[in-house]
């Protein structure tokens, strides 16, 4: 699924428009709970913020240049991530700062019914993950657990910076090198949902969208209860984790369950060397100054990656 959300809370007026495959799809308003949403089939545009009074957006996925205005705000916070759930079940996001970078102010967990949609603030100059975890629960102890990407910490904070696979991961790395933004969907630790990245920008950078919505279709090698699990997960094996004598590159080459998603999502990373491979499309996308709309259970038919 394709999302716009002009969220500019200084913005005033102007007309609101997704653009899929070069054509204008209109939209129609409804209200769901504190969300406000524009819907016509399988086209959101979901202004979620109080202060939102429209302007003009226009996004282009699948590989093409994302136009959005950014969100003007004040502060050590630099870029919005705006995480929207079009699953048909809920999903409880989990955003973890790398080694070294800055914290998050708040470790309330998220939790996503279908359709709702939710903000978070990342500071300058960070790096970090971005899953989503489905299926979840409390057992008779109290103890938090989810059928895909858990944390194996037992609760819903998820205090750790660990997943176990099969889970899709956004990477992120705001601010880096020359003050750019890089980010990708990599299926390197498996895949448990579809995942769509949009920037948006104000509209001067070349900003590309990425996504990983192609996923397990009955023939993924080690498909499990609509998830699919690497080769290395699988076996745990130096060969097919690229670990002890297979470290080298050139040593190390992509598994089945390598090949399997380069052929489904060609736009994510499905095995270690994929990012750094320049014969390649999937590698890391690079943005300046955008704010980044992360959509869970995009409609496939919406994404070619």
């Amino acid at each position: 699924m394709v999302v716009a959300s002009p969220e500019d809370p200084g913005c005033c007026g102007g007309d609101v428009g997704v653009y899929i495959a070069g054509n204008v799809a209109g939209v129609r308003r409804s209200r769901r709970g504190a969300v406000e949403r524009e819907r016509e089939l399988m086209v959101v545009a979901s202004p979620a913020d109080p202060d939102y009074c429209g302007g003009d957006v226009a996004v282009y996925i699948a590989g093409h240049v994302a136009g959005v205005r950014r969100s003007q705000r004040a502060g050590v916070y630099s870029t919005k991530f705006k995480l929207e759930n079009e699953c048909s079940y809920t999903v409880w996001p989990r955003v973890v700062p790398g080694n070294g970078t800055q914290p998050l102010t708040t470790t309330t967990p998220l939790k996503l019914e279908p359709g709702e949609s939710a903000s978070i603030f990342i500071p300058v100059s960070w790096f970090g993950q971005l899953w989503a975890r489905t299926r979840c629960s409390y057992d008779i102890t109290g103890r938090f657990t989810c059928l895909t990407g858990d944390c194996g910490t037992g609760s819903a904070e998820c205090d750790s910076a660990q997943t176990v696979p099969p889970v899709t991961v956004a990477e992120f790395n705001i601010s880096g090198n020359g003050g750019l933004d890089f980010y990708s969907v990599s299926a390197t630790r498996g895949y448990n949902l579809a995942m769509l990245v949009v920037p948006q920008s104000d509209g001067e950078a070349n900003c590309m969208a990425t996504a990983c919505v192609n996923g397990p279709n009955g023939n993924c090698p080690y498909e499990t209860s609509g998830s699919c699990t690497t080769t290395c997960f699988a076996f745990g094996d130096p060969k097919n984790c690229c670990s002890g004598a297979y470290v080298p590159r050139g040593v190390c080459k992509p598994s089945e369950y390598s090949l399997y998603f380069g052929s489904r999502c060609p736009w994510a990373p499905s095995y270690v060397y994929d990012e750094n491979d320049g014969k390649k499309k999937n590698r890391a996308f690079a943005c300046s100054m955008a704010d980044y709309l992360i959509t869970f259970c995009p409609h496939p038919s919406l994404a070619t990656g």
